[in-house]
């Protein structure tokens, strides 16, 4: 009985001879490793590099699996406290005196006292908010509101913040999910 076992290499089908205690080796010919493999009477050959994709596939699934459900929790916190906000903001505009007051500080950013007159008397709460949104950074800055202001100005802001980071999330989760899912 021989000690070798003549094969052919995967990569570049150079004769590969292998001795029984031969687990793994490199083709003398390509140099690419392999892996040998007995099942019942039968040897085969198997390239390390696609045990180790098979290793990493394995490793990337799993991590995704729990950035899921790390990504479900968040989520789901991020939501929250996204309609809590949303239920501060819709209270404090809700709120005559608040409303008053708000409209007070955008008003002054007109210049004439009949454009003001007009804000006030025509402007609800849904179009001090649109206008309250659309502000820059400086001209938040500028403004000098009165406390309700500077709160609603404040949620929105953090409103907005949440709301980006909620779309990234839902990216994230889309992502983990098409990773575990393939084959």
């Amino acid at each position: 009985m021989s000690d070798f076992i003549t094969l052919s290499c995967p990569s570049c089908g150079g004769k590969l001879q292998i001795t029984n205690a031969m687990e793994r080796f490199a083709c003398a010919n390509c140099g690419n490793e392999h892996l040998v493999q007995r099942q019942g009477g039968a040897v085969f050959l198997t390239p390390v590099v696609e045990t180790l994709q098979k290793i990493q596939t394995g490793t990337d699934k799993a991590a995704s699996e729990l950035a899921i459900s790390r990504l479900k929790k968040e989520i789901e916190e991020l939501e929250q406290a996204i309609k809590d906000l949303r239920s501060i903001i819709t209270t404090a505009m809700g709120n005559p005196n608040k409303l008053r007051e708000i409209k007070d500080v955008l008003a002054n950013r007109r210049k004439s006292q009949s454009d003001r007159l007009v804000f006030y008397q025509t402007t609800n709460a849904n179009t001090c908010l649109l206008e309250i949104q659309g502000l820059t950074a400086s001209e938040l800055k500028n403004l000098t509101g009165n406390v309700t202001f500077n709160m609603i100005r404040i949620n929105l802001e953090t409103l907005h913040n949440f709301e980006m980071m909620l779309n990234d999330k839902h990216d994230q989760l889309s992502r983990h999910q098409k990773i575990v899912n393939q084959r």
